[in-house]
């Protein structure tokens, strides 16, 4: 039972996450952002777990967690549930990780223009 609680800015953030939830490529990828703002309100260890939220959706081969950094710039966080190699992906970008655990960074861009390179690859794989 210990395990199941969590607080309630937890459940907060994971509102806003399932809001801001974004699907391409007929919903084999999923996508959702987290700005600084959200992540500074809250304990980090609420933060812990949220890239599994996306991934845990019927049909969802690649998740997205978008986290803007304290810097202002966006990071990206891919995990794949079946062959799909997102540290290929990540690598595009310098980022890296494992073939089902990646991330990388986006400097300077916007939310919208990371997101719009980081699905533009992932659809040359899903696409």
């Amino acid at each position: 039972m210990f395990f199941d609680l969590k607080t309630k800015a937890r459940i907060e953030l994971e509102k806003k996450i399932y809001d801001s939830i974004e699907f391409f490529f007929d919903g084999k990828c999923a996508l959702v952002s987290v700005s600084k703002d959200q992540l500074d309100s809250i304990d980090p260890e609420d933060v812990n777990g949220i890239s599994a939220i996306p991934r845990c959706i019927e049909g969802v081969e690649v998740s997205v967690v978008m986290k803007q950094r304290s810097s202002g710039s966006w990071k990206a966080s891919l995990r794949s549930n079946k062959d799909i190699n997102v540290q290929a992906i990540c690598s595009v970008f310098g980022g890296g990780g494992h073939e089902r655990a990646a991330g990388c960074s986006f400097g300077s861009l916007s939310l919208a223009e990371a997101k719009e390179r980081i699905v533009s690859e992932i659809g040359k794989v899903l696409g």
